[in-house]
């Protein structure tokens, strides 16, 4: 489960490189939890905010589904882009 987060952090690594144009950043930080009971892992990745980087995150969202390897006894994996932005009417 371990090498799971590792091959995960790694694809997530690439993308960044291979995205980030020269003077940006996109990543603020990544946090892996597992729950070794269920067999389940997460990789949350914060981005720096939207107002500073050139890419969207659905770009980014799918630089890194497109990026990830196949995993030995994974069946499903998924990436999300959480959906957020300015609320009006408050």
């Amino acid at each position: 489960m371990y090498g799971l987060i590792d091959q995960l952090d790694d694809a997530v690594k690439k993308v960044e490189a291979d995205l980030t144009p020269e003077g940006e950043s996109l990543i603020v930080t990544t946090f892996a939890s597992l729950d070794m009971e269920n067999g389940r892992a997460n990789l949350s990745i914060f981005l720096t905010p939207a107002e500073v980087r050139s890419i969207r995150t659905n770009q980014i969202g799918r630089a890194i589904r497109e990026n990830i390897p196949t995993i030995a006894g994974v069946d499903r994996l998924s990436v999300r882009e959480p959906r957020g932005g300015l609320r009006s009417g408050n």
